[in-house]
């Protein structure tokens, strides 16, 4: 840099989340023969082997449920994961109901108000006839 000056630039960076990632589920890139004309090779996505050979033995040995629930009920970015390592049960189910009236906004709203009615006229309907 020219001048007398001798200044530099600074940069001041904040970081905010790294993550890393073991990748398995990233497809390879291969070449193989097309449909229509085998010697002509086209592109396409192929599962790497290390993730079947790790999944086989999960299921295998019978925890694959664990891993799943352990490392894929969120992604990295923190969205919802995969709908089979989502925790289980009333607390859950709840939560997810919340989560969906906050997202959808007042038509949720009204709906839940509906079926909450609902069932308190059922349930008085039940004690009425008892």
């Amino acid at each position: 840099m020219g001048g007398g000056g001798g200044g530099g630039l600074l940069t001041a960076r904040r970081r905010q989340q790294v993550q890393t990632s073991c990748g398995y589920g990233v497809p390879l890139l291969a070449l193989e023969p097309a449909p229509d004309d085998a010697a002509a090779p086209k592109p396409c996505l192929v599962d790497r082997q290390t993730i079947l050979t790790a999944g086989a033995h999960m299921v295998a040995s019978g925890r694959l449920g664990e891993h799943q629930a352990t490392f894929n009920a969120r992604s990295l970015d923190g969205l919802p994961g995969l709908a089979s390592a989502a925790p289980r049960g009333p607390r859950e189910a709840l939560r997810r109901a919340v989560a969906a009236a906050r997202r959808h906004g007042r038509d949720a709203c009204l709906l839940l108000a509906g079926v909450v009615l609902g069932i308190a006229a059922v349930s008085a309907g039940r004690v009425a006839a008892a």
